[in-house]
C-alpha cells in the first residue's frame, strides 16, 4: 500500500466462474467490493515461432456498480481493461517488454480486445489487466473466449462493442467446402471445441463439439490457425490446435474462409 493511500485501493480480488458468458455456459469473473483492484490473469504459451507476428484477443465484460441491479452500472468507478502479450515469454506485467493494447473502458456489454506483438522467443505470456478509480460497490470483470494465433494482415485494434456473438454473424454464410472430406485425415477432440461458422474467434458457434469426439477434416486456413471440420451433417471451424490429428495437418488442402 503506498504512501497517502486512503487504504481501498488495490484489494486482492476474488475469482470464481461467473454465471453469465460471451459464448457458451461460464466466463471467469474476478471482483472487488468496496474496493478496487489492479489485477487479471496471464498464461505463458512454449510453442511460438521467433520472428511471427501473434494476436492475442479476448471477450471481457465490466460491471461497476454502487447498486445492485446486475444489468446496469450506476454511477460506476472508472472501470478498464486492457490485454497484452510479452514477446518474450515473461511473466511480470510491469516489464517494459509488455505490449499493450490501450486501455478501454465500457459497461455492461462484451466487447472484444486484442493485441499484436512479434515472437522474441519459443514463448509468448498472454495477460488480461484490468483496474478502476473509485471504489464502488461492485467492481466485477468478466472474462471469456480467450485466443492466441498467428496474426491476420488486418492492424490490432478493440473490436467494436456488441450485445453478443450472433451480433458479428455475416450476412451470408461462406462458400460451402467439398461435400466429402478433401484427405482423409481426421482430428479427435482434447477438450470442448466450437464449431464456428466463421475461421475466427468472434464468428458465431453453430455447435459445441464434445471432448473425445472424432470428426472428419476437410481442410485448414491459410494461416494455419483453424480447422474446416464437419460434425453432425454440418461443417464448420475448429482452432488447429484443439485436436490430435490421425494424417499429416501440413497435407491438408487450404480452404480459404
Amino acid at each position: 500500500q503506498a504512501a497517502g493511500d486512503p487504504g481501498w485501493r488495490y484489494r486482492r480480488p476474488e475469482y470464481r466462474p461467473a454465471s453469465y458468458s460471451y459464448n457458451g455456459s461460464a466466463a471467469q469473473q474476478f471482483f472487488t467490493s468496496f474496493g478496487t483492484h489492479q489485477a487479471g490473469l496471464l498464461q505463458r504459451v512454449a510453442t511460438a515461432t521467433p520472428g511471427q507476428t501473434y494476436r492475442f484477443s479476448i471477450a471481457a465484460y465490466i460491471w461497476s456498480s454502487n447498486e445492485e441491479n446486475t444489468q446496469r452500472s450506476a454511477v460506476p468507478g472508472d472501470a478498464r481493461v486492457r490485454v497484452g502479450i510479452d514477446p518474450a515469454g515473461g511473466t511480470n506485467p510491469y516489464a517494459s517488454s509488455v505490449v499493450w493494447s490501450p486501455f478501454a473502458t465500457f459497461y455492461d456489454t462484451w466487447r472484444v480486445l486484442s493485441v499484436d506483438a512479434v515472437a522474441s522467443s519459443r514463448s509468448l505470456t498472454v495477460f488480461v489487466w484490468s483496474e478502476q478509480t473509485f471504489p464502488v460497490v461492485h467492481n466485477d470483470v468478466a472474462l471469456d473466449e480467450a485466443y492466441l494465433g498467428l496474426a491476420s494482415g488486418a492492424p490490432a485494434s478493440d473490436e467494436p462493442e456488441v450485445e453478443s456473438a450472433a451480433a458479428v454473424e455475416p450476412a451470408s454464410p461462406e462458400p460451402a467446402a467439398p461435400a466429402s472430406p478433401a484427405s482423409p485425415t481426421g482430428i479427435t477432440l482434447v477438450s470442448d471445441a466450437n464449431l464456428r461458422l466463421r475461421a475466427t474467434v468472434y464468428g458465431r458457434t453453430l455447435s459445441v463439439i464434445p471432448a473425445g469426439t472424432p470428426v472428419a477434416v476437410l481442410g485448414r486456413s491459410p494461416d494455419r490457425n483453424w480447422t474446416l471440420v464437419e460434425y453432425n451433417g454440418q461443417q464448420g471451424w475448429v482452432a488447429s490446435w484443439i485436436g490430435a490429428y490421425s494424417g499429416s495437418f501440413d497435407a491438408l488442402p487450404e480452404v480459404t474462409p
